[in-house]
């Protein structure tokens, strides 16, 4: 027994405590409840993010004629990002798919050839090489999504339809994604019971985000707006009494219309809320081949920046935006001097 045992004389207190908890006592059972811990921790859409990542090391595998998809030699495993960026995707994205390699081999028992620290070096070395190479630098470039302008915002909103229920949801999705500043996987999350009418706006309750996947529900926090046009709280008091007169009172908030413009029984998906924000810019009059600096998250752009130049302290701003990280932050601070501020 370990001196530390003997000197405190907690072991036997601690097996007594350890037997009264509600858990299996055999090795096997304890190993089972953990790996099924384990498997609900993850997120559904990493799992399937994971899939595709390892079916692309498979074609890997396939397209170079090797016998297996073990491999053992790291620098077999360095030539597939290589081959990833010689096809043309982004070093971000060949870099995701070793997290889904990794996860293939970790459920497959096997261990992979690569060290964490080695991989690291090695997508630091080819991201500077990249970087330097006229032809491809731009896999290595950060594509960041415009905000918009108080212009744009205005002609999107005024072209949405109120009298039918997509376009009350339209309105609805990017008034509440520019107060929110919210992410369009978030809009897939709430659900109409999450909203809470409160007499300065409403608040919604968020159960999982990017940045709190086992927390307790995150709060966002929504003003009136002066402007009854824009106001994203009286936007969503339209859209939820519209909801409701076609029978729908709990579940998914945001929903797919069918033709006959009517809810159908499922929550929105993100790519449709992409879909959604494009269409929209393409009735307030912005040229096709312009589309591309705009997407869905160009609306939780918006609102953190207008948080900015509001005056918002960082913590604040992070706060209100579920930011973890303040590096992440910086990426949306267009002002240099808004740091001096706070100094």
């Amino acid at each position: 027994m370990p001196q530390l045992w003997r000197q405190h004389d907690d072991y036997t207190h601690m097996r007594q405590f350890a037997h009264n908890l509600d858990l299996p006592q055999s090795l096997d059972s304890l190993i089972s409840v953990a790996k099924r811990v384990e498997k609900a921790a993850q997120p559904e859409a990493t799992i399937r993010a994971y899939g595709n990542d390892a079916n692309n090391f498979a074609i890997y595998v396939d397209c170079t004629k090797l016998p297996s998809l073990k491999i053992d030699d790291p620098d077999i495993i360095r030539a597939f990002a290589m081959w990833g960026v010689e096809r043309g995707n982004k070093l971000s994205s060949v870099k995701r798919w070793f997290s889904g390699v990794r996860d293939m081999y970790k459920r497959e028992g096997w261990t992979f050839p690569l060290s964490w620290r080695d991989e690291k070096r090695f997508f630091q070395q080819l991201r500077g090489e990249l970087a330097r190479s006229k032809d491809n630098a731009k896999l290595v470039e950060v594509k960041i999504k415009h905000a918009f302008s108080d212009e744009l915002i205005f002609a999107a909103l005024a072209s949405c339809d109120l009298s039918t229920l997509q376009g009350m949801e339209e309105h609805a999705i990017l008034s509440n994604g520019i107060a929110g500043m919210l992410r369009r996987s978030e809009f897939c999350a709430f659900r109409i019971q999450d909203r809470r009418r409160d007499p300065r706006g409403h608040i919604m309750s968020l159960p999982r985000s990017k940045t709190n996947q086992y927390g307790p529900p995150q709060h966002v926090p929504i003003l009136l707006g002066s402007d009854p046009a824009t106001c994203p709280v009286r936007s969503l008091d339209r859209y939820v009494a519209a909801l409701e007169a076609h029978g729908v009172t709990e579940g998914a908030l945001y929903r797919p219309i069918d033709y006959r413009d009517r809810p159908i029984d499922r929550g929105i998906s993100a790519s449709t809320v992409a879909r959604i924000v494009k269409r929209l810019l393409l009735r307030a009059g912005v040229p096709e081949d312009e589309l591309d600096l705009y997407g869905a998250h160009s609306m939780r752009r918006t609102g953190i920046c207008k948080r900015i130049k509001e005056g918002l302290s960082p913590e604040t701003v992070m706060l209100l935006a579920r930011i973890a990280r303040r590096s992440t932050l910086e990426q949306y601070v267009e002002d240099p001097f808004y740091w001096l501020r706070f100094q």
